[in-house]
């Protein structure tokens, strides 16, 4: 498939919605803009404003609005839309903060996905796809991708229902509908731009964009000192199973965990004593982390929004949801089905180990 076929019906909104995209990248190119000129001209002043703007929005809201990318939007504010993507990948690297990187390569992934699930025309869905090396292809009212680039793709996807053995596998490539394709475009712009970041910026770029780099600071120390900082308190966390220290380890290591992960680690920590506010900065470190959503969603777990407050789940529902991770010896006893007993038994016996 030639790159005419790929983008045949790519139009110029499609370069404002997937800026990384390589028609964007060619428009852009084909303009013969300086670097200064981006940095400091008053023409692209609206541009960085933008720039800024982006960034802030991953940080605050975790999500990228697209401002101008109707195809009515007038061609200089597309033009400041599409630049203000470069512009925010500057700003950010000039930071150079391990969770603002993680946090707005989601966002921008997020962007894209939003787009796409309004796509009407596969041809625009494929082309994006093929933009970042995912392939996919209609067949019976099915999208397909090969086999391989599905298991690099949701390597790290720990819910059931991105295991292979649970997908629709025929004749080496494996059948999705659209809305699991889009995710798994998703997780690729994620780790794409998460591996491009930081990019090499030097002095006269840091200086240039120094106001607003400023002012990106101050939002996301606000957000760190509200949450990503907090004293926890003693944490036992010596004491915790296997399963539930791995699930704290990608957390702080900035990884997404699954709808089960969440809600066996929220469980698990409001059944030991952990507060609304202590759970909330463990789930903070996550690069998708709202607080709003966060503080539902552990609410509802906790039963203050509804009248139940529900257990932590078992070993078995560990395992089956794929967040069972390097049990140990105590884990193979014949006895041990549960994280709580797990944690009891160890707690007992350091008490006992203590007197």
């Amino acid at each position: 498939m030639g790159p005419e076929t790929i983008y045949a019906n790519w139009r110029p909104e499609h370069n404002a919605r997937y800026p990384f995209s390589t028609p964007a990248k060619i428009f852009i190119s084909d303009l013969d803009l300086t670097l200064e000129s981006l940095l400091s001209s008053r023409t692209f002043g609206m541009a960085r404003s933008r720039a800024k703007e982006r960034v802030i929005e991953a940080i605050e809201e975790g999500k990228v609005g697209g401002k101008w990318t109707s195809p009515d939007t007038p061609d200089p504010k597309r033009l400041n839309e599409i630049i203000s993507y470069p512009l925010a990948r500057m700003i950010v690297s000039c930071i150079s903060d391990e969770f603002l990187i993680r946090r707005y390569a989601l966002a921008e992934a997020e962007n894209v996905s939003a787009f796409l699930k309004n796509e009407d025309d596969h041809d625009i869905l494929f082309a994006v796809g093929k933009e970042l090396g995912l392939d996919g292809e209609k067949k019976e009212n099915k999208i397909t991708v090969g086999f391989h680039d599905f298991i690099e793709i949701t390597k790290d996807m720990s819910a059931v229902d991105w295991k292979l053995v649970n997908q629709d596998l025929r004749q080496g490539m494996v059948y999705l509908d659209k809305s699991k394709f889009i995710r798994l475009v998703k997780e690729r712009v994620y780790h794409e731009i998460l591996k491009d970041l930081p990019i090499s910026v030097n002095a006269d770029i840091e200086e240039s964009l120094s106001g607003i780099i400023d002012d990106v600071i101050a939002k996301l120390e606000k957000m760190k000192d509200k949450f990503v900082d907090r004293d926890l308190g003693e944490v036992e966390e010596g004491l915790f199973p296997p399963c539930i220290k791995g699930l704290i380890k990608k957390q702080a290591e900035g990884q997404n965990l699954s709808h089960e992960a969440r809600f066996a680690l929220t469980s698990f920590l409001h059944k030991i004593g952990f507060d609304e506010d202590q759970i909330i900065a463990i789930f903070s470190r996550s690069p998708d982390f709202r607080v709003d959503l966060a503080s539902y969603q552990i609410e509802h777990i906790i039963g203050k929004v509804s009248s139940t407050e529900y257990t932590p789940p078992g070993c078995g529902y560990m395992k089956t949801g794929g967040i069972c991770f390097k049990p140990d010896s105590l884990c193979g006893t014949e006895w041990m089905n549960h994280p709580l007993t797990y944690y009891s038994y160890k707690k007992k016996h350091e008490s006992e180990e203590k007197d």
